[in-house]
C-alpha cells in the first residue's frame, strides 16, 4: 500500500488539538512526543488512499516549523 509519511518538528512541546501520544485521524494516524509528530497517511477510516504508484507520487514531507521549512521526497515515473 502507498503510504505518504510526515515528520513535523513543533515550535511547542506539544500540539495544542492532539497532546501526546497515538491517534487515530481521518486518513490515517499520528504519534504526537514532545517536540515532535509522525504523521502517516495511509487511507485511515475515509478510505482514501494516498494519490500515489509504487513509482511515482509523494513520500515523505519532513516540516520544521521551527525555521519555517519544508523539505518534500518524491518520486516521479520516467
Amino acid at each position: 500500500m502507498a503510504k505518504t509519511a510526515k515528520l513535523t518538528f513543533r515550535v511547542n512541546a506539544r500540539s495544542p488539538k492532539y497532546g501526546y501520544g497515538f491517534h487515530s485521524i481521518n486518513n490515517g494516524w499520528r504519534l504526537d512526543i514532545p517536540w515532535h509528530s509522525l504523521t502517516v497517511f495511509d487511507g485511515g477510516k475515509d478510505g482514501k488512499k494516498t494519490i500515489r504508484s509504487s513509482r511515482s507520487g509523494l513520500r515523505w514531507i519532513v516540516e520544521n516549523n521551527r525555521k519555517r521549512r519544508v523539505r518534500v521526497s518524491h518520486n516521479v515515473a520516467a
